[in-house]
């Protein structure tokens, strides 16, 4: 008799088959309708589900208490399990830091020479730096913005200087060596820090996150009025930063602790 004919376990039968029918949804399912598809009891689909969701196989949305394919299957090269939604994976992380900071967070991708903004979650205090989810920010100023740009082409770095980086306030890296030293500065220690270099009045750090094939894909950074931000807060929220974006990076099957150097 073939290996695959062979005797089954039941309930890793059953696993199988509950994550292949998220997977073939694409989108978030509750648990009855889950219980109904693979034609099996609510209370065992539901602890399969909650025992995947523990090992990060599903996602649970803790709005909607539906559950997804999670990003952690991507390190398995399942082409069908590749696409996910990172502001929607991402939110609980981005919700943990700005719980643990109490400030604006952002997660950003790169176009160009801008921080694109594509997930915000708004800070606990009443004064907070106005923001919105796709605003465009001046990269080479923007925490976010820098610490994805420190790890982009080099021919990208060669572009922005050759057209000329605009000049907004006396901290801004302005000057194409000042640029160039702050780009390897943020390479060597996994970490972009805004000094009020696109408005002075506003301070932000920032850490990289990487996909599958050690690339940034995006960066996760809070920003705050600078007077809530001084050097010795900034020192503190560092690690509670870089930490977030290293397990986010985990979470969607990145490649923790990628190079940080050419």
């Amino acid at each position: 008799m073939p290996e695959h004919e062979g005797p089954q376990l039941q309930t890793l039968d059953l696993a199988i088959r509950v994550l292949e029918a998220l997977d073939a949804a694409g989108a978030a399912r509750g648990v009855s309708e889950l219980t109904r598809t693979v034609g099996s009891n609510k209370a065992t689909v539901y602890r399969i589900l909650s025992t995947l969701a523990h090992h990060e196989y599903v996602v649970q949305d803790p709005e909607t208490s539906r559950y997804r394919i999670g990003p952690r299957l991507q390190r398995f090269g399942r082409p069908g399990v590749g696409r996910f939604d990172l502001p929607e994976v991402g939110r609980p992380f981005l919700v943990e830091l700005r719980d643990l900071s109490r400030e604006n967070i952002h997660l950003a991708v790169l176009d160009g020479g801008d921080a694109i903004y594509i997930a915000k979650e708004a800070g606990l205090h009443p004064v907070q730096v106005v923001s919105s989810v796709g605003a465009r920010c001046p990269a080479h100023c923007v925490a976010t913005g820098k610490v994805l740009l420190a790890w982009a082409d080099p021919e990208l770095h060669d572009l922005l200087v050759s057209q000329g980086l605009a000049h907004y306030t006396p901290a801004t890296h302005s000057d194409p060596e000042s640029f160039r030293r702050e780009m390897a500065r943020i390479r060597a220690q996994g970490f972009a820090v805004n000094t009020g270099e696109w408005r002075q009045e506003v301070r932000g750090v920032a850490a990289p996150i990487f996909g599958s094939e050690r690339e940034p894909i995006a960066a996760i950074g809070l920003c705050a009025p600078a007077e809530r931000l001084p050097e010795h807060r900034i020192e503190s929220l560092v690690p509670v930063v870089m930490d977030v974006a290293a397990r986010l990076t985990s979470f969607i099957g990145g490649a923790p602790g990628a190079a940080i150097t050419r």
